[in-house]
């Protein structure tokens, strides 16, 4: 918002452009942000039924030789680790969408930047310097926009792996004194 506001105190016309990225760019990132946020609590659903059928065949081990089941028990793990996977992929790649199409769209608003602004200096109403000014305002602004994003997926795969942990503590123990 900061480089927003400079941008208008050096040229209303360029900033308008400005005026129009900024929500742009917000929704971009905050839409992949409220669709990745619940495919990673399922990812960690996934994770936990792929831990618990190791831990179980761990534990049971010399049953399942016992009964002679470990192809079905090896059939069991393969799929709940290829849903594992597959799901670890999917919300992989809506995520990595956010710097691409963040790039795309502040590069596009800088080359629309240069544009108006080259327009402005043959007209004399800018200097080239503020269009170098707005051109860097506008970087600053993708900077910052990228840094708010790897921020954002960060925090809701911490949020999928606190709510992990705060069940574990809230579990009683098995052992009483």
């Amino acid at each position: 918002f900061g480089a927003m506001i400079m941008a208008f105190t050096i040229n209303l016309k360029a900033a308008l452009i400005f005026a129009v990225v900024i929500p742009i760019l917000s929704v971009v990132v905050f839409g992949i942000m409220l669709v990745t946020m619940p495919l990673y609590k399922q990812v960690q659903k996934r994770l936990d039924q792929v831990l618990g059928t190791t831990r179980e065949n761990l534990t049971g081990i010399r049953v399942i030789r016992a009964f002679n089941k470990e192809k079905e028990e090896i059939e069991s793990f393969d799929q709940e680790n290829d849903a594992l996977t597959a799901i670890q992929l999917f919300v992989g790649r809506i995520s990595g969408l956010m710097n691409p199409v963040t790039y795309i769209i502040v590069n596009a608003a800088t080359i629309a930047i240069i544009w108006i602004g080259g327009l402005q200096v043959n007209m004399g109403n800018l200097t080239q310097g503020e269009v170098i000014a707005l051109v860097n305002y506008m970087s600053q602004i993708l900077v910052e926009l990228v840094k708010l994003a790897n921020l954002i997926i960060l925090l809701t795969k911490a949020a999928a792996c606190s709510k992990r942990v705060g069940e574990i503590f809230a579990m009683s123990a098995s052992v009483v004194e």
